[in-house]
């Protein structure tokens, strides 16, 4: 039968994820937390499910962080190059109607 690398726990065929199925980006996420995972290792849905949850957070803190950089930036520029009169709304409009 096989184990969990992760918990260590058995598992049923229809469970287990085997490493060699799993996204890159995941994988390097569970290799900070168990450094000899690799793509011969399994691990259960539940547990492929938490790191894929832990991904997306950290991804959209990422960009959440590079908008609030943007933002300021903006800020900083039109403060600094007196760019008083620049329309945000107009800029808005022009940008979504070329996306529909």
């Amino acid at each position: 039968m096989l184990k969990s690398f992760i918990s260590g726990l058995p598992l049923k065929n229809n469970e287990a994820v085997k490493g060699s199925m799993i996204r890159e980006n995941i994988a390097q996420l569970i290799k900070k937390d168990c450094p000899l995972f690799n793509e011969e290792s399994y691990i259960a849905t539940g547990e492929l499910n938490n790191y894929r949850s832990l991904y997306l957070k950290q991804l959209v803190q990422q960009e959440k962080d590079e908008l609030a950089q943007v933002e300021l930036e903006v800020l900083k520029a039109i403060k600094t190059n007196g760019f008083w009169k620049f329309n945000l709304f107009k800029t808005t409009i022009s940008t979504t109607s070329h996306n529909t």
